[in-house]
């Protein structure tokens, strides 16, 4: 089945929570170094372990089951707690504007 569950999860529910989870790294990264090609290049970071989960059930070594989804929405969920109460913290504007060159 083309859209079946796994898929609604996999596309309705982790996409939009590990996108999240990037922003969200991305600023606090932004808001401790000194320019934005770094910001980016250590928040590329947290699209690791995603790339690790595709290439592992590529490679058949990992399936995706609707547990293992929930199991990683539940994951990303705390992740993103604890990097918006992190961001909040560390985001200041215009600390940000006057050190970036």
């Amino acid at each position: 089945m083309l859209f079946g569950p796994r898929t609604a999860g996999t596309v309705f529910i982790l996409g939009p929570l590990a996108a999240l989870a990037a922003l969200q790294m991305a600023v606090c990264v932004s808001s401790r170094v000194n320019d934005a090609r770094t910001a980016q290049q250590i928040g590329v970071l947290v699209i690791l372990p995603i790339a690790g989960l595709l290439i592992g059930q590529l490679a058949g070594a990992l399936q995706l089951t609707v547990a293992l989804i929930a199991w990683i929405t539940l994951g990303l969920l705390v992740i993103n707690v604890g990097l918006m109460r992190v961001a909040i913290t560390l985001f200041d504007r215009e600390t940000i504007l006057t050190r970036w060159k």
